[in-house]
């Protein structure tokens, strides 16, 4: 079994502790992004958008700790926070460019998330191809 394989439940642990975190951000916006980039909310709708995606990355982070021991859903978590984070580097990228430097250890962290994971599945997938299918 490749390196990867082997090692890819410690590695959702990681991902999804560090990205169940941003259910802290749903519960205290200004606290948070006022650590991470001194930044507010501007206005309520803001506040809203901003609480919305804390809620979306926190419940991402606790599907890949779900996935984590439970095999069986364990594709499913890895998709999901594959496309949330791929999402949120390609709107960072193009349309925040300027955020790149006080998120940088957020984009390296979730950018090489999504390559291990994305190598993951298509190795995994692979795999699958390859097995018979279950008699029926």
């Amino acid at each position: 079994m490749p390196m990867l394989e082997q090692r890819i439940v410690p590695l959702m642990l990681v991902v999804g502790s560090a990205s169940a975190a941003g259910l802290l951000v749903a519960l205290a916006p200004e606290v948070v992004l006022g650590l991470l980039l001194d930044w507010a909310p501007a206005d309520a709708f803001g506040e809203v958008i901003v609480r919305s995606w804390g809620s979306l990355v926190g419940l991402l982070g606790l599907g890949l700790l779900y996935g984590a021991r439970h095999e069986g859903s364990r594709r499913l978590a890895l998709l999901l926070s594959c496309a949330g984070k791929a999402t949120f580097l390609g709107t960072l990228l193009i349309l925040t460019p300027e955020l790149l430097r006080p998120l940088g250890p957020v984009v390296l962290f979730d950018g090489l998330a999504v390559v291990l994971f994305a190598i993951y599945l298509l190795r995994t997938h692979a795999d699958d191809a390859e097995r018979p299918p279950p008699a029926v």
